[in-house]
């Protein structure tokens, strides 16, 4: 596990979280992964819902970027072209938003990632 990774657990709700991080390196990655697009265990203090007139790539990473994102990321999803891999942020937003339910990219660990959820216009950033 890198440190994107391990760090994304800060986000989740305690009870939950060395679950989801032993998930994230173990066997059940995958049952974590599909679980991913209804993920129901971030920590609602970290959990900031982007306005729907605001969700589109070109303005999340203008938003991300404005909280301290760099140009690169790490994402964790259900596709397998994404999951674990670290890509530029902008590409990263161009392949996930409206595309990728169940994507989290991770900015600066446990301070700043992006997460996309199944529901419509459920697109969050988290932020510690």
């Amino acid at each position: 596990m890198n440190r994107h990774e391990e760090a994304l657990g800060l986000f989740v709700v305690r009870r939950y979280r060395s679950r989801f991080r032993e998930s994230l390196v173990s066997k059940r990655r995958d049952k974590l992964l599909a679980a991913l697009p209804s993920f129901r265990y971030w920590d609602e203090r970290f959990l900031y819902l982007i306005p729907s007139s605001e969700q589109l790539p070109e303005r999340i990473y203008e938003i991300l970027t404005a909280r301290g994102a760099p140009k690169r990321c790490h994402a964790v999803s259900i596709s397998d072209r994404l999951d674990g891999r670290d890509l530029l942020l902008q590409d990263a937003l161009d392949q996930t938003v409206g595309w990728e339910m169940g994507t989290v990219l991770s900015c600066i660990p446990g301070r700043l990632a992006y997460f996309e959820g199944e529901p419509p216009n459920e697109r969050y950033v988290l932020e510690r």
